[in-house]
Formats: C-alpha cells, structure tokens, sequence
C-alpha cells in the first residue's frame, strides 16, 4: 500500500518554524478537489470534511486491492461522481467470495455514505484490520469444497489485509503532529570500532545508550 495525495490536506498542528507549512494546502467548503473514483460523498458535495473522508478513500483503494476493479466507475467522471453520490458498489463477495468476511465489513464500513457511519477514529480501523491480520488463519468459511484456485488466494487474502495494515500505519503517522525534520536530526557513532552490536537501549531520564556489542570473540559490555 502506498499512500498517495487525494488532494485533500490541512495542517492541524502547525509547529513555528514548519517549513513545509507553507506547502500545505486546505481544502475549504464549496470546493471540490480529489480523484473522482475515490473521493467520499462529502468530498464530493464540497462539504466539510475531516479524517473520515480519507477513511471513504482508504476503503475504494482497499476494496479495488481485494476484487481488482474500482468500487465506483462510470463511462464518465459525472458518471462516476454520480455512482459515489447514490450507488452502492457491487458486494465483494460476489466478485471475490474467497475474500474473508470481516475483510469486507471493514471495506463496507469505510464506504459508508454517511461519515457518522465510518469509523470514530483511524485508530479504530487500524486496530481492527491487525485484529483481522492475527486471525485470519482461524477464519472459515464453512463445510463446502473449495473452489478451483481459491486455496491459492488465501495468501493474496493475507497480503491484502497486511498491506491494508501498512497503509493505515502510513496514514496515521503522515498525520501525525510533526515536530522534527531530517536536518534537526544530528548523528554520532558511539561504539570505538567495527564490530557487532547484539543490543542496544536508551537509559530513561539520560543521554546514556546502553549496548552490549563484540569486537573479536569476547562480548563487552559498554556505557
């Protein structure tokens, strides 16, 4: 999962001094900005919008991951514009029944056309889909013999669900309260020579690094 730009930015916390702050932009009721396919029905009306919006895109890409085809399309952009406003997308499990169900609750959920109906917060669905992804191995579907070839797409099942995981990660750190940039950042070797560091931590309340490392056959410990 890769995230990409919607076109849909605000900056929440601006830290003085930020700055990409002035390279961030706000998208302001009345307008209308995104990728048709997979901009909300807020979004699409020019209303306000707030995480949820992104949670309404983050579930068209996941449910196009897990049946290969776009949730909403239409011969053209009003067409498509009109399928996100009033139509609901065709189930998953009729395109891909191998898909597990609680895989498309989520899907369905994300997709909701109202925002109160989504997820409270990215923090939810987060949970929800590495809940998914620590259990997928105990879902079943029932008594019934396999379809030809579905026995070999519980893996693409599984990669959905972690890549889905990844990119909800992605997006909870992208927005994040950003506090530091690459240059504030300064580096200083500490070990005295090449060797191999087996561990290392930080001493609470301390600028201390605590690691145990080896430089010939003998471990030592240093401070």
């Amino acid at each position: 999962m890769k995230i990409l730009d919607f076109r849909l930015a605000k900056v929440i916390h601006a830290e003085p001094g930020d700055r990409d702050s002035d390279q961030t932009t706000e998208s302001t009721p009345g307008s209308m900005l995104g990728t048709v396919a997979y901009m909300s029905p807020e979004q699409a009306r020019g209303g306000p919008l707030d995480f949820r919006s992104d949670q309404f895109s983050f579930g068209a890409v996941l449910y196009e991951l897990a049946t290969g085809q776009r949730a909403f399309r239409g011969e053209t952009e009003a067409d498509t514009l009109a399928a996100v406003l009033k139509q609901e997308p065709e189930p998953i499990g009729s395109i891909a029944p191998y898909v597990p169900a609680p895989f498309r609750w989520i899907v369905d959920r994300c997709l909701s056309k109202a925002a109160q109906d989504r997820y409270a917060s990215t923090h939810d669905l987060a949970r929800e889909l590495k809940n998914l992804q620590n259990h997928l191995s105990e879902i079943s579907t029932g008594p019934r013999e396999p379809v030809e070839g579905e026995r070999s797409r519980w893996p693409l099942v599984a990669a959905v669900a972690t890549a889905a995981l990844i990119g909800v990660a992605a997006l909870v750190w992208k927005l994040r309260p950003r506090r530091t940039t690459a240059s504030d950042v300064d580096f200083q070797r500490l070990t005295p020579r090449q060797g191999l560091v087996f561990r290392a931590q930080f001493v609470p309340h301390s600028n201390t690094i605590l690691y145990t490392a080896s430089w010939t056959a003998v471990r030592h410990v240093r401070i």
